[in-house]
């Protein structure tokens, strides 16, 4: 791998762990605003959307909607960038660093009701490298001679030279496994068409510069979401973000405290009539 891809490589892996950490941050915060917000987290960002489509989403705001929608064989994190199985149930090396071979999870669907095989792998990375988007994310897959299928479910990854950190490729959103047809193999997807994928989260709705909305996949193969969905707001400046996202946070605690105060209104309510009473039947006898 020369200097450049490198380069490209330790940028992306940074950029991973970025994403992998500002999902775990959001999982915290739905337990906050869970009773508060009906169980949607709603985030804020300055960040845009180039494209949703893994073929051309090169760029933090494209990959931060995507992680919610697509997958990969191997993901990355949380708690570290050490590969590890996920539409893959195990994968390796074998002989040299030349060929890389998986075997896939049975029992995935797409959000269309798809099953998931190794021609979706095989036609995923297909489309990256014949696409060739210009935000240059084809060029992860630069060592890639090519990409069989071996079985439905098991794929072989055979490599122009040998590549330690293949799996790490494979975290990256050149990676990510889309369903055979519905992407096209020489074109990136429309943002506002239907995407899909495998996913915890399906996307309901995308206006571009607005938000995007994302419901809870009941049909998920893993741990499902334990929240109800997400939104993600895109704002043009932060102090736009940061104003708004104070307005909402500042009416949580005037609904929380109301009840307590009304409740000991109507406890002294109560207790002055009770007296009332009291002195009343003391005077009439």
């Amino acid at each position: 791998m020369n200097r450049e891809g490198k380069w490209r490589l330790a940028a992306l892996l940074a950029f991973v762990l970025v994403v992998v950490a500002a999902i775990g941050a959001g999982a915290a915060r739905s337990a906050m605003t869970h009773k508060a917000a009906g169980g949607i987290i709603v985030d804020g960002t300055t960040d845009s959307v180039t494209n949703i489509d893994p073929a051309g989403n090169y760029d933090f705001g494209s990959a931060t909607a995507d992680a919610l929608i697509f997958q990969h064989l191997l993901e990355a994190g949380p708690g570290g960038l050490t590969p590890h199985p996920v539409l893959a149930t195990k994968c390796g090396f074998k002989g040299n660093l030349k060929t890389f071979s998986c075997t896939l999870r049975k029992g995935v669907k797409f959000h269309n009701g798809k099953a998931f095989t190794a021609a979706d792998v095989v036609w995923s990375f297909d489309r990256v490298v014949r696409i060739k988007d210009p935000s240059g994310i084809y060029t992860l897959l630069s060592n890639l001679k090519s990409v069989k299928a071996k079985g439905k479910y098991g794929v072989v990854f055979n490599l122009k030279a040998p590549q330690a950190t293949w799996p790490q490729i494979l975290t990256t959103g050149a990676a990510q496994i889309v369903p055979k047809g519905v992407y096209p193999l020489k074109r990136v997807k429309g943002n506002t068409t239907k995407q899909i994928g495998t996913g915890p989260y399906t996307l309901s709705k995308y206006s571009p510069g607005q938000q995007a909305v994302f419901k809870k996949f009941k049909g998920y193969w893993g741990k499902p979401a334990k929240n109800d969905g997400v939104i993600i707001r895109y704002y043009t400046k932060s102090s736009t973000m940061t104003s708004r996202s104070r307005a909402r946070t500042s009416t949580w605690p005037s609904v929380t405290s109301r009840r307590p105060s009304s409740s000991r209104s109507a406890r002294r309510r109560a207790s002055s009539c009770t007296r009332a009473r009291a002195r009343r039947s003391a005077t009439s006898s």
